[in-house]
């Protein structure tokens, strides 16, 4: 193991301290056979509270030389919690006493198991939850990804590293590990990077690389850390979970221009911990993956059957294999007398992988959250409040955990509780009071329901003063005004929280902010508003200009976004409709996404069939449900913010829950625009070669727009509504303001002559929808039809007129009455030749309530119209069909 092997580096630095310290490697392995003998001879179990300084350092290492197993906590954690002590009792602790100094304690109610000989390492799977569940590590464990590490980031005894995360974090403990067995230099610091100490270390020492965690880098982004002159600096290295494409990029951008390298790596606990790394060369074409196995390892996807998936773009879970797979986990002192039970690891990961090779995250199938870099098990989260007498389910991502209580009142204790256990500040936790928790139909908890909660709100908190802001984010009432960021003891974590609230009430972030008082802080933010309060008349007319200017970018860019047909897409060739020559029909643009320009959050994702809807394969697998829903704008989600929002998607959901032995797609083949044409044409080309089981139909009413083209009274008008303004035609906010004042147009305030609904000829819309079913019913596939629900149906008569404003802009040759008797004409069409065929019908237009809760407009879903569509075509598809 590579500890046994440090003497041969002699008189190479081994150590540089943040405090002028100094160790060769000679020293250092001295320092640690002395420690070791401390120790004694036979096998113990140890634990070590792990900080940035040498002793615990050497506490460490002795272990390892002296063969005990050891189990790295953080420190002062044995102080905040017994529950490893009580469950592990282990022989040793290494830790601070009361004076501040580091002691070796021999703990009396020691337990006598025996430990396997192999046993190297053991770490909690959770962070700084203080689990009892530990990840065993092997001496082969630690010993090759420390080799392997070093082999691909071509790490020798030149190189000096600092010390950027805690050494119980499993990707702190890699980085000592890997530097120490090629006989590099750690440069040994607790100093945050927003701190001058550091970089002070830095370039005096001519450190060659600097590892992160995403929130790391993000610190990086904020400290304009591209603009260092830092010429030693090799390389720049980041794992701990997935860092956001923005950051990626800009930091590939800096180091390609500064001949540097940038290395993007994942990782887990269990692993030793490193899995796999994009090649530096590699990733300016793979910015979104996680690389290749490390070198002596192996990466695989399989299916829910444990079959390997070899296709691309295929996702699955992520499987790797080789020497650092840990041994397994212990949750008992007995456990640590056992061998190797794994050969491979299940990662909880979904993946896949791309036409390079390089492998992808695409999701997480495990309930786990990436915080800050530390991996939090929600499971245990949840047994904790438990614990304590707090009845919570808890959800989370990779910036917030959402906790949903029962207990009325309680959500600033739970808060407070979650920040001492946790070490996360309150900015990443958020706490629901419910009278219910949200459930599936299944009665299991709905988590997704959780996310909802916090979806559409940004959650931060809106501070008078910097006082109150400072006090919040350090969670301390006793803060006042002459202490400082530096005087508080700020880290990484909170120095960006901070320079936001700063920026925010002040305007902008003064220089060497870190060092000033609140006060002085407060003093320029008086200064700032006086100038910002003298008055400028000419301010006005700039900022009224420039409003018009802004909103009419904002509805070019909305309506490119929902529709593809804006102004914008003739400047960027990225329009979201594309013609398909070869099908004679619109679809979306395939393989593209459509972003958040303000978050950078994907909105729309289209497969390379052009349709929202994830991947798929042409054959169903013997285990699948599989149906499609054909449609316009309604089916497709126009105004749903993720795919996953989608009632098709949702409907997916239910189903997976349902038949949790099944494998479930439904294919969104929603295209905004689709007449009934459209919609056979996309069955008859697209849907009837990925062979559903079921078809269903929403036809919607856009073949309305034909009965106004050929039938529109041209009579004159006897009293004639308010003008509109005139705009051009291309002016967004001419239209907006159209549809937003059809109400005061309607048949109250003019004679017009409209269409007559009754004297349509409906025989043309009668013969598409006939036409769809015979096409699907000779495919040997299923017809299902729906009627078309409308938010001014199932209201009150008071209300249709408001709700009915774009039904009356889209269908000029008919008021409301005529929108309303149209509707029910072809539902009833429908509901005809669905009881001639003895086909399954849907009758959304009775079943769906109306309103402005449910619908965005006269027929576009809210996301709780969304989920609404997708229990009923739940209940009445599987639920009612087989009694359950």
């Amino acid at each position: 193991m590579f500890i046994d092997s440090l003497r041969k580096f002699g008189s190479n630095t081994a150590i540089v301290t943040d405090k002028g310290e100094r160790l060769t490697y000679t020293e250092l392995a001295d320092e640690i056979d002395k420690f070791a003998q401390e120790i004694g001879d036979e096998a113990k179990l140890v634990v070590v509270e792990a900080k940035n300084e040498i002793q615990p350092l050497i506490a460490y290492l002795a272990a390892l030389r002296g063969g005990h197993p050891v189990i790295l906590l953080a420190d002062g954690a044995t102080d905040n919690s017994s529950q490893i002590l009580d469950v592990f009792k282990p022989d040793i602790l290494f830790k601070k006493n009361q004076d501040d100094q580091w002691a070796l304690h021999f703990l009396e109610n020691a337990s006598k198991e025996k430990l396997n000989p192999e046993l190297c390492v053991l770490l909690s799977t959770s962070g700084t939850t203080g689990s009892a569940k530990l990840v065993r590590l092997s001496k082969l464990n630690i010993h090759s990804n420390a080799e392997s590490i070093a082999k691909y980031l071509d790490i020798n005894s030149s190189h000096k590293v600092p010390t950027t995360l805690p050494f119980q974090y499993s990707f702190g403990m890699s980085i000592i590990n890997s530097h120490l067995s090629v006989g590099a230099c750690l440069l040994l610091t607790d100093k945050s990077i927003s701190d001058n100490a550091f970089w002070r270390l830095f370039t005096e020492e001519s450190a060659t690389s600097l590892y992160g965690v995403p929130y790391t880098y993000e610190l990086l982004d904020k400290i304009d850390f591209v603009n260092k002159d830092l010429p030693s600096l090799k390389y720049l290295a980041q794992a701990g979970g997935r860092l956001s494409q923005e950051l990626v990029l800009k930091f590939l951008n800096w180091s390609e221009k500064n001949n540097k390298e940038l290395f993007v790596m994942y990782g887990q606990t269990e692993a030793s911990p490193r899995i796999a790394y994009v090649p530096s060369k590699d990733l300016k074409y793979n910015t979104d993956c996680i690389g290749l196995p490390i070198p002596g390892g192996d990466l695989s996807i399989i299916d829910e059957n444990g079959i390997e998936i070899q296709d691309i773009h295929t996702p699955g879970e992520l499987v790797y294999s080789g020497p650092n797979v840990m041994m397994g986990y212990a949750y008992s002192k007995e456990d640590l007398s056992l061998g190797c039970t794994l050969s491979s690891l299940k990662t909880g990961d979904l993946a896949c992988r791309n036409e390079n090779g390089m492998f992808k995250i695409v999701g997480r199938m495990n309930r786990f959250s990436k915080i800050y870099g530390l991996r939090i098990s929600l499971d245990e989260v949840e047994q904790y409040l438990e614990s304590v007498g707090v009845k919570a389910i808890v959800n989370g991502n990779d910036t917030h955990l959402i906790v949903a209580t029962l207990n009325v009142g309680e959500s600033d204790n739970i808060i407070k509780l979650l920040q001492k256990k946790l070490s996360l500040n309150a900015s990443a936790l958020y706490v629901k009071e419910l009278d219910e928790y949200p459930l599936l139909k299944s009665g299991k908890i709905d988590y997704k329901q959780l996310m909802s909660y916090v979806s559409n709100t940004k959650v931060e908190t809106s501070y008078s003063n910097l006082l109150a802001g400072f006090i919040a984010v350090f969670s301390n009432y006793n803060i006042r005004e002459t202490d400082s960021f530096l005087s508080l003891g700020g880290d990484s974590i909170n120095y960006v929280e901070i320079s936001l609230i700063i920026e925010k009430i002040v305007g902008f972030l003064p220089d060497n902010w870190e060092e000033m008082t609140i006060k002085q802080l407060e003093t320029i933010n008086n200064k700032s508003t006086v100038v910002n309060n003298e008055r400028r008349p000419w301010l006005v007319i700039s900022l009224l200009i420039g409003f018009f200017i802004a909103g009419e970018a904002f509805l070019h860019f909305r309506t490119y976004l929902k529709t593809g047909r804006s102004i914008l897409s003739y400047f960027n060739d990225t329009s979201t409709i594309v013609y398909n020559e070869s099908f004679d029909i619109q679809t979306y643009r395939p393989n593209h996404l459509v972003k958040d320009p303000i978050d950078n959050r994907t909105i729309m994702e289209f497969n390379s069939l052009g349709l929202r809807s994830p991947e798929i394969a042409k054959k169903p697998k013997s285990n699948e449900i599989r149906y499609a829903v054909v449609g316009a704008s309604t089916v497709a989600g126009l105004y749903a913010d993720s795919n996953d929002k989608t009632f098709t998607q949702l409907l997916s959901s239910n189903l997976s829950e349902i038949k949790p032995d099944h494998v479930v797609n439904i294919i969104n083949a929603g295209v905004p625009g689709y007449t009934l044409t459209d919609e056979l044409k996309m069955i008859e080309n697209i849907l009837f070669d990925l062979s559903p089981s079921k078809i269903i139909v929403y036809p919607g009413f856009n073949d309305i727009n034909s009965i106004c083209n050929v039938g529109a009274s041209n009579s004159a008008l006897e009293r004639k509504p308010l003008p509109y303004i005139s705009l051009p035609n291309w002016v967004e906010t001419n239209s907006m303001i159209r549809k937003n004042t059809t109400s005061i147009r309607a048949t109250k305030t003019t004679t017009s002559k409209f269409l007559d609904p009754h004297s349509i000829d409906n025989s043309e819309y009668e013969k598409k929808v006939r036409n769809i079913v015979e096409s699907v019913i000779d495919k040997g596939i299923d017809p299902v039809l729906m009627t078309v629900a409308r938010s001014y149906v199932n209201v009150s008569k008071d209300k249709q007129l408001s709700l009915a404003d774009t039904s009356l802009f889209y269908y000029k040759c008919l008021d409301l009455d005529g929108i309303l008797a149209v509707g029910e004409i072809y539902n009833e069409i429908v509901r005809q030749i669905a009881d001639e065929y003895n086909l399954k019908v849907i009758d959304l237009a009775k079943l769906m309530p109306g309103g402005k809760e449910y619908f965005v407009d006269g027929g576009h879903f809210t996301f709780k119209g969304e989920k609404f569509v997708a229990n009923i075509l739940t209940k009445e598809l599987v639920i009612n069909r087989e009694g359950k």
